[in-house]
């Protein structure tokens, strides 16, 4: 209960595990005499713990060596936190990119006048098999010499204001044919 509010904690031998615990005390077989547990937290939030054990009945955990292992589980504390983040963002982006690829209407993404980024959708709709066939291209080879001023335009103002409304512009396939 004092590693989960965030408290360090000193145990004396198997026995004080075990009626600290909610199990049966087969898990603390063998341990050493002296236990010292310190917190893993981020955020006020415990996620985990050190724990330390030395064997002799009349183990003395002074007060350096307690801020030293303090100190410890606070720098593996936030090793671990950095990690389970990288992990969740890492997770993130795969699931966004998912949604992306996998949406059924055509998604192109470019910059600075270069295609960054193409669907499967967008990829069928320009008449390429895989999105390297637009990538590093760009974009105005894909709208029709007829709109690439409107499509300019629309591209400044989204710079201005952020975004657009919806325009009809036809687009050029691979093989020449317009698509609109």
């Amino acid at each position: 209960d004092e590693l989960l509010a965030g408290r360090n904690v000193l145990l004396g031998g198997p026995e004080a595990l075990v009626q600290e615990s909610s199990g049966d005390g087969r898990f603390f077989e063998g341990f050493p005499h002296s236990v010292f547990g310190v917190p893993f937290t981020t955020g006020g939030a415990v996620f985990g713990a050190m724990l330390l054990g030395a064997e002799g009945q009349n183990t003395v955990w002074s007060e350096e060596m307690v801020r030293q292992l303090s100190l410890a589980a606070e720098i593996f504390g936030h090793a671990l936190a950095r990690h389970r983040r990288e992990r969740a963002l890492e997770e993130s982006e795969e699931n966004y990119r998912n949604l992306l690829e996998l949406a059924p209407g055509a998604i192109l993404v470019h910059s600075d006048g270069i295609v960054r980024f193409a669907n499967q959708a967008a990829c069928r709709m320009r008449g390429v098999p895989d999105p390297s066939g637009l990538v590093g291209r760009p974009v105005m080879d894909l709208v029709h010499p007829r709109d690439r001023a409107m499509a300019l335009a629309r591209v400044r103002r989204v710079m201005v204001e952020g975004s657009v409304p919806p325009a009809d512009e036809l687009l050029v396939r691979e093989d020449g044919t317009t698509v609109e």
